[in-house]
């Protein structure tokens, strides 16, 4: 089976760098970064992929038309984490806010620091804990 790679591109908006992964399909992809600045990413248009992301100045992520797949953020976010039209996946992150839209059986194990925002889901289920080392076991 030849191993194919997350398409990763990086680009300036105002001051903050954005870097997109799209697509993807059956693979799994670790994208890390020693950069001091803070970064937003954006990951779109993935389907059973497992992403590991290891990001210590964490601006911002965005999950836009996820599908089948296991997202990891190891360290956390100093912003929101924006979840829109993800579905039947695995999130697993610590930020300052969560924003869930138009998603459907989606598994969080997560920690904010404010309530989050749900709006158009269903079948959401929030289980364990970001912490918790074995919060991936259960799904």
């Amino acid at each position: 089976t030849a191993a194919t790679t997350v398409n990763v591109t990086k680009k300036m908006t105002d001051s903050t760098a954005t870097t997109a992964a799209t697509p993807a399909h059956n693979q799994s992809k670790t994208i890390s970064s020693s950069a001091s600045s803070p970064s937003s990413y954006l990951l779109r248009n993935l389907s059973n992929t497992t992403i590991l992301l290891h990001l210590p100045h964490l601006l911002s992520l965005h999950l836009h038309n996820i599908s089948h797949c296991r997202i990891y953020v190891t360290q956390p976010t100093l912003g929101p984490v924006h979840v829109t039209k993800c579905h039947s996946s695995h999130v697993q992150c610590s930020c300052y806010q969560l924003r869930v839209h138009e998603s459907t059986n989606v598994r969080f194990c997560v920690w904010t620091r404010s309530g989050p925002i749900i709006e158009d889901c269903s079948g959401m289920v929030f289980d364990g804990d970001y912490f918790d080392d074995d919060c991936d076991t259960n799904s």
